[in-house]
């Protein structure tokens, strides 16, 4: 791994600090969010949207670009979880507008992705080898690919639904409904959409012209 860090450039390092940066940042909110004591279930989903986003920068600032050639314990580290995104976020929704928990159903694809992982991580350099080079890359990867944009997308809709029944509610109760309405909440709904774009046009173009760095995805 040392020899590796010898090798990356002025620019990936910039990058990696910067998202280390966010790292330290979604840690510290989302611990505040666990420590303030309010809303308690609706904060701690947030807070665990903050980990998610932690878990999948992570891998980029441990040295991973998105090339092909990533280590095979830095592809299988279970802290890059997309598949957890578009439901932990959905969860603090429903909590804000519904006040509770969606059903645990809607985690299931994100635990079968942490599940594989651990499994991946916890077995010999030669055997995560091999898989990673065959089955994983070839067949494994893409799902999750595939996977990531449906979440996000079918997220991003459920999401936009519940953001606007917040909203008919706030001005049936409330006559200052305009300090509540979560602009921020719609910003981040338009921005899945976005990434979901992104990911489609990445996906695209690895599959039909070569590699490409993931670094202007993880900064975005």
């Amino acid at each position: 791994m040392a020899e590796g860090w010898l090798v990356v450039s002025p620019d990936l390092l910039l990058l990696g600090g910067v998202l280390l940066g966010c790292m330290v940042q979604n840690l510290v909110v989302a611990l505040a969010l666990v420590v303030v004591g309010r809303d308690v279930v609706a904060n701690g989903f947030l807070a665990l949207t903050l980990l998610v986003l932690a878990g999948m920068m992570s891998v980029f600032v441990l040295g991973w670009t998105g090339r092909a050639e990533v280590a095979p314990w830095l592809a299988f580290l279970p802290l890059n979880l997309p598949l957890a995104l578009g439901p932990v976020l959905f969860g603090y929704l429903s909590c804000l507008v519904l006040g509770v928990a969606p059903d645990w159903r809607h985690f299931v694809p994100a635990g079968l992705q942490l599940a594989y992982l651990c499994v991946m991580h916890l077995l010999p350099d030669t055997v995560q080898a091999s898989w990673k080079s065959g089955a994983h890359d070839e067949v494994v990867k893409p799902l999750i690919e595939v996977a990531t944009v449906v979440s996000l997308v079918a997220y991003t809709f459920l999401g936009l639904q519940l953001l606007r029944r917040y909203r008919t509610w706030l001005a049936e109760q409330r006559s200052d409904a305009d300090r509540y309405v979560a602009l921020w909440i719609g910003r981040v709904m338009i921005a899945l959409a976005v990434t979901s774009g992104a990911l489609v046009l990445v996906r695209a173009y690895t599959s039909f012209v070569g590699e490409l760095d993931a670094a202007p995805l993880y900064l975005w």
